[in-house]
C-alpha cells in the first residue's frame, strides 16, 4: 500500500524504496540489521496508519505473533544483546504509541471544577481521584516548591478522599476528550492536592480554597491581591516568598528566603525587590524561580511559581 495524498512532507517514491529494502531484507541472518529492517517496515505500517491507508486492527493483526521474548535468529549464532534491547524497547514504545493515551488535570476552586484531559485509552478505564489534605502554611515552609515534588511525595500517601469515575461519552457512545466534574462536598473547603490516574498516567494539580484573584505582575514584581467577588483590594493579606536560584537548589534544599510582609491599602505587595546587599548574589546564567504564599484567615490561602521578574 502507499500513500495518496498532497502532503508535501510525503515522498511517495522513497516509500516505495524503503518498502521494497525492507522486503528484501526481511529474513537477513544477522540479527542487529534484521530488526533494523523489521523496525523499517512497522514505521511504514505507522505513516500508513497515519494517513488511514490500512485501519488499528490491520496494524494489530500485523504485529501478532511478534514477541519480544522470543526473538528467532534464523539459525545465526550471534547473540546480539543490544540489538535485542532496541527491539524490546521499540516494541514498548509502540505499544504505547498505538493507544496514544495522553491526560491532564486542571482545577477551577472558584468554579467548584475539575477538568480531565484525556485522549484515547481504554474505554472501559475508569480515573481515579485521590485528595490529600493540607496545611498550606507548614507544606510552604516544608517545601516553597511544593509543584516540583508533589507526584512523588502524595503517590506514597493514603487519600483523604477518594473517587472513581467514568469518562463523559456522546449519545453515540463515544468518549469525548474531556470531562468535568464538580469538586466533592467533602473536599470543597479544605486545601488539597488532587491526585488523578488513568491507564498508569498520574497528575496532580492544587485545590487551594481562596476568595482572592491574585494578578502577579512578573515583569516588574509586584503583587495585587483583590476580592473576587467584589474586586475591592485586600490590605493586610500575608505574602511569603522563597527564591531558587537557577538551578542549584536539589530536592533536599527548600531554596532561598525572600522576604515576607503584608499588602498594603491598594493590595499590593512588592514580592522581589530585596536589599542591595541581598540582591548581589553570583549569577549563573539560568533563570531564577520564586514560590509566593498568599495566605489570609478571612479569604483562604494559594501558592503561586513563577519566574523572576525581567526588569528588575
Amino acid at each position: 500500500s502507499s500513500i495518496v495524498g498532497n502532503d508535501e512532507n510525503i515522498s511517495i517514491p522513497a516509500l516505495t524504496i524503503a518498502r521494497s529494502v525492507a522486503s528484501k531484507y526481511k529474513n537477513y541472518p544477522i540479527t542487529r540489521w534484521r530488526l533494523i529492517f523489521d523496525e523499517l517496515e512497522t514505521q511504514l505500517k505507522e505513516i500508513d496508519k497515519a494517513y488511514g491507508v490500512i485501519s488499528d486492527d490491520q496494524m494489530i493483526e500485523s504485529d501478532k505473533g511478534k514477541n519480544i521474548s522470543e526473538i528467532d535468529y534464523m539459525g545465526s549464532n550471534i547473540i546480539d544483546n543490544a540489538a535485542e534491547q532496541e527491539n524490546k524497547r521499540q516494541q514498548l514504545l509502540r505499544s504505547s504509541s498505538n493507544v496514544d493515551v495522553s491526560f491532564d488535570i486542571e482545577t477551577d476552586t472558584k468554579q467548584g471544577k475539575i477538568i480531565l484531559k484525556h485522549k484515547n485509552g481504554n474505554s472501559g478505564s475508569l480515573i481515579t481521584l485521590r485528595f490529600h489534605f493540607v496545611d498550606i502554611e507548614v507544606l510552604f515552609s516544608t517545601n516553597p516548591f511544593v509543584h516540583d515534588t508533589t507526584s512523588a511525595h502524595f503517590s506514597v500517601l493514603k487519600p483523604n478522599f477518594e473517587m472513581k469515575i467514568a469518562l463523559n461519552k456522546t449519545n453515540e457512545g463515544i468518549i469525548t476528550e474531556e470531562t468535568i466534574i464538580e469538586i466533592p462536598s467533602s473536599v470543597k473547603r479544605k486545601n488539597s492536592f488532587v491526585e488523578a490516574e488513568y491507564c498508569g498516567i498520574r497528575r496532580t494539580s492544587s485545590l487551594f480554597v481562596s476568595n482572592m484573584d491574585i494578578n502577579i505582575q512578573e515583569r516588574t514584581g509586584r503583587i495585587v491581591v483583590i476580592h473576587s467577588t467584589n474586586k475591592h483590594p485586600l490590605p493586610q493579606v500575608y505574602i511569603k516568598v522563597y527564591k531558587r536560584v537557577g538551578n542549584s537548589v536539589i530536592s533536599e534544599v527548600k531554596g532561598q528566603f525572600v522576604k515576607d510582609g503584608f499588602t498594603d491599602l491598594r493590595g499590593c505587595f512588592d514580592y522581589a525587590s530585596v536589599s542591595q546587599e541581598q540582591d548581589d548574589q553570583p549569577k549563573n546564567g539560568s533563570k531564577d524561580k520564586y514560590s509566593i504564599l498568599i495566605l489570609s484567615s478571612k479569604y483562604g490561602s494559594e501558592i503561586r511559581e513563577i519566574d523572576a521578574p525581567s526588569e528588575i
